[in-house]
């Protein structure tokens, strides 16, 4: 599995085409490491299964780790209509 950091790379992209992107780069087996601002947090929860939040106060580095179950993504994705389309699915 081949790892791709992406700096804010789906930022100005609709829900439609970032979830395509996101999913088509899953399916070819690379693990996707996303860095976003805080607005991007429900958007980002569709594909990943991992978020952790970094804030810095002074020299203090602090994380938050939030570990995303199955049935949290499922929720997210019930708010965008997905219409399957054989292997990629693809929101409306």
């Amino acid at each position: 599995m081949g790892l791709v950091p992406l700096d804010e790379a789906f930022e100005k992209m609709d829900y439609n085409n970032f979830y395509q992107a996101a999913m088509y780069l899953k399916d070819i087996g690379l693990q996707l490491f996303l860095a976003a601002p805080d607005e991007s947090e429900m958007k980002l929860s569709t594909v990943v299964d991992t978020v952790i939040f970094l804030s810095r106060n002074g020299n203090t580095l602090n994380s938050t780790v939030k570990y995303l179950k199955c049935e949290a993504s499922e929720l997210l994705l019930s708010d965008k209509p997905i219409v399957k389309t054989g292997a990629t699915a693809v929101a409306e």
